[in-house]
């Protein structure tokens, strides 16, 4: 990373190849909610020299913290320059060990429902063995090699679930454990106090995740190049 110790700002949603990444090059991985007043917000505040949303929003520091999509396709040319590599070679590794769903959308009747949704799932998370449960933007429940979160949509009435797995043997034992997060999302579904829903569930979520990993995960591994490749400024982006 060009800035050793610089820190960056990534939301709830991302894949831990993030945070891992960031890492990795001596950073400081910021966890935010969603939304760009948000992650102005907080790089100001932490003077963050990057931040990175899911649905492919890039700030930089040295940008003014200024939403743009440019800098990181020209980033991303240079780093396939340099190495040698296509986009998919870049992003294998991470593909190999980060096994993500991509968001899953379940409409519910009334955005009324939301929070008690949301209640019955951080109770569900307290009973998972081992798991951090907590609530930035929707609800997050960390175990040792999975995690999830789902919130509410800002503009229609969804939830929505981003999930992730390390292992992809292992998928549908967890979700078993878990509880039928996907299934309790929907319009029946479960409150605090209500048994987990029973049926395929997360089940049949992470079995998406493997599905879905096989395609490539462009905008997670966008976001990961970007970060070992920070502009200071962006005008010093080139080609050999």
């Amino acid at each position: 990373m060009k800035e050793r110790g610089g820190a960056i700002v990534y939301d709830v949603r991302a894949s831990y190849a993030v945070r891992d990444t960031i890492a990795k090059y001596d950073g400081r991985p910021l966890m935010n909610r969603v939304g760009h007043a948000f992650f102005k917000k907080r790089m100001r505040e932490e003077n963050a020299v990057f931040g990175g949303e899911v649905t492919g929003h890039y700030y930089f520091r040295d940008n003014f913290y200024a939403d743009n999509g440019f800098i990181p396709a020209l980033l991303i040319l240079e780093l396939m320059s340099i190495k040698g590599q296509a986009l998919h070679q870049l992003l294998e590794p991470l593909r190999a060990k980060y096994f993500i769903s991509g968001e899953i959308n379940t409409k519910v009747r009334s955005m009324d429902m939301v929070e008690r949704k949301l209640a019955g799932l951080e109770e569900m998370g307290t009973r998972v063995p081992g798991a951090r449960v907590y609530r930035m933007d929707g609800v997050s429940v960390e175990a040792p090699d999975w995690h999830f979160n789902v919130r509410a949509s800002n503009t229609e009435p969804l939830l929505r679930l981003n999930l992730e797995s390390h292992d992809a043997g292992r998928h549908g034992g967890q979700a078993g454990r878990s509880g039928g997060v996907h299934q309790g999302l929907g319009a029946g579904g479960w409150a605090p106090g209500r048994p987990a829903a029973r049926g395929p569930g997360l089940g049949l979520c992470y079995n998406e995740v493997a599905r879905r990993h096989r395609a490539p995960q462009v905008m997670g591994g966008l976001s990961i190049v970007v970060m070992l490749w920070l502009p200071k400024p962006a005008r010093r982006v080139r080609f050999p």
